[in-house]
């Protein structure tokens, strides 16, 4: 089948559920949602090579992360002195080589902004949210682990999950309500729209899996992806708070530090 042929497939399955725009309708080249294969691990060794690269960058974030916020420790003056020195060098280094002119490139105006604010202070603020979205990574790696890469268990048909998930979504953002999966009593087939499109779309797609099992996962997922979907605000909104003039970058690490705290014991 040409892809043109499949791609006016798939938006005929999706307008069971919603009218597709005219615009998006007549794109034949663009399918109505991503039916591109997940990035998947091929074996568990490259499974444990990526996992081991989280840990390692993890181990050095924490080192960075704790010599930058040693300017505000409380408990080893010495240590203290030294970060503050160390740190107050980099910011008036910066500051002193920064380019005078208005920045012309987005790189370029990115680290201008990076050391208005203090280069340190930057540096670990962006550290800190690295340092959390490998957190993150590491914990969906540990969950994968001791769900897919284990001897006791199969891995699933990753590609069927995202598939039935991204499908499910479309149909959300489409109608503003997720779609629904049954099986009928007799004959053991999808009862519901969702699944007899979905079991079609699966057969377009190649994909040799059960739609029950896919469906009933990708509908649980994407109750929890229709939460974490965020409000559509102006995109200015926030921006007045972004960058306190008024204070040092002692300060700010300090506050972003007691945020962490606060944070933690919730």
């Amino acid at each position: 089948m040409e892809f043109h042929e499949l791609v006016e497939r798939l938006n005929g399955l999706t307008e069971r559920f919603y009218k597709l725009p005219k615009l998006k309708y007549l794109a034949l080249s663009e399918p109505p949602f991503d039916i591109s294969k997940p990035v998947i691990h091929d074996n568990k060794q490259d499974f444990l090579c990526e996992k081991r690269a989280v840990e390692n960058i993890l181990e050095a974030a924490v080192v960075i992360r704790e010599l930058i916020s040693a300017q505000v420790s409380k408990e080893d003056a010495d240590q203290r002195k030294m970060a503050l020195r160390l740190w107050s060098s980099i910011d008036e280094g910066a500051r002193r080589d920064k380019k005078r002119e208005i920045p012309a490139q987005i790189d370029a105006f990115l680290l201008a902004s990076s050391i208005d604010q203090g280069l340190s202070f930057s540096f670990f603020a962006l550290s800190r949210e690295m340092e959390r979205q490998f957190l993150n990574r590491k914990q969906e790696l540990e969950r994968q682990e001791a769900e897919y890469w284990s001897d006791a268990h199969r891995p699933p048909n990753h590609f069927a999950r995202i598939i039935a998930l991204r499908f499910a979504m479309a149909i959300y953002r489409g109608t503003g309500k997720l779609p629904t999966f049954g099986i009928a009593r007799e004959g053991n087939h999808p009862s519901t729209e969702y699944g007899r499109a979905l079991e079609e779309i699966f057969a377009l797609l190649g994909i040799k899996a059960n739609v029950k099992n896919a469906a009933v996962w990708a509908i649980e997922q994407a109750k929890v992806d229709v939460e974490k979907e965020p409000q559509i605000t102006s995109p200015l909104a926030g921006l007045g708070a972004i960058r306190p003039e008024a204070m040092t970058t002692k300060q700010k690490i300090a506050n972003m530090l007691e945020t962490d705290k606060k944070v933690a014991k919730e």
